[in-house]
């Protein structure tokens, strides 16, 4: 799956395409912005179509069942508002999304789903564009999609470090330490668990492990993140991930 001593990187020939879903309904706004990624043309590549397509597929499932479970939950929540006499609330969904690294037929990118509620003020006529008030960020998802080119698998933290490394206990003691330089912001007491699916992204300088908001620190901080440079971490990761200016094939 991976070559040890491979120390070039090349860049992926794959183009990013911008797709963005805007929808407009009574008390719902959607504004969705994510990629999709396809074989350049009149370029060889080795990269299957079928791999990016599979990918570009599970991209958009995920999106889709964010929105419809926002869209059903939003109407749930004014159904019963309105039978309460409750003042009625509105969702609206917004994304940004960003391809971290995309170079040694290893892709790493990130789509961050968000969720804001507005009680509709009283006085209102419902419409789109009335008053609102007690603007609350309801959701922040930050989806990953870290995947091996050559064969369409998802590539997990123990694929980023080289073999026989304790990765759970070099990347807790990591974040045991940043966390003790920042005590008053985490949870006291906090257990850190680094599971076989963590949740991570890849940039051409770190890894970057993150956790869900509310986990670590209060839900106001959002997601929390621990960036590891590669160099700083360079007995333990395998050389393709680090893709230094000197072993960059332009």
């Amino acid at each position: 799956m991976f070559n040890n001593n491979s120390t070039s990187c090349n860049y992926n020939s794959i183009f990013t395409k911008f797709n963005e879903i805007v929808d407009y309904k009574k008390n719902f706004y959607s504004n969705i912005k994510y990629p999709s990624f396809h074989n350049l043309k009149n370029c060889n590549s080795n990269i299957s179509t079928n791999i990016l397509n599979n990918l570009n597929n599970t991209i958009k499932l995920e999106i889709d069942t964010f929105r419809t479970g926002m869209e059903e939950e939003e109407k749930e929540i004014n159904k019963v508002d309105q039978e309460q006499k409750q003042p009625l609330v509105r969702y609206k969904l917004i994304s940004d999304y960003m391809v971290t690294f995309n170079k040694s037929f290893v892709l790493s990118n990130i789509i961050n789903l968000m969720t804001f509620v507005d009680t509709i003020s009283s006085n209102t006529n419902n419409n789109i564009s009335s008053n609102t008030n007690n603007t609350n960020i309801k959701y922040n998802e930050l989806y990953n999609y870290n995947i091996d080119l050559t064969t369409g698998k998802t590539i997990f933290l123990k694929d980023v470090f080289i073999p026989n490394i304790d990765y759970k206990t070099v990347i807790t003691n990591y974040i045991k330490y940043k966390m003790n330089q920042n005590k008053q912001m985490f949870f006291e007491n906090t257990f850190i668990e680094i599971v076989d699916d963590q949740a991570f992204y890849l940039t051409d300088e770190a890894l970057v492990i993150y956790f869900e908001a509310g986990t670590l620190a209060p839900e106001n901080f959002g997601t929390i993140k621990f960036r590891m440079e590669y160099k700083k971490f360079l007995p333990y990761i395998r050389p393709k991930f680090y893709c230094t200016p000197q072993n960059l094939v332009m």
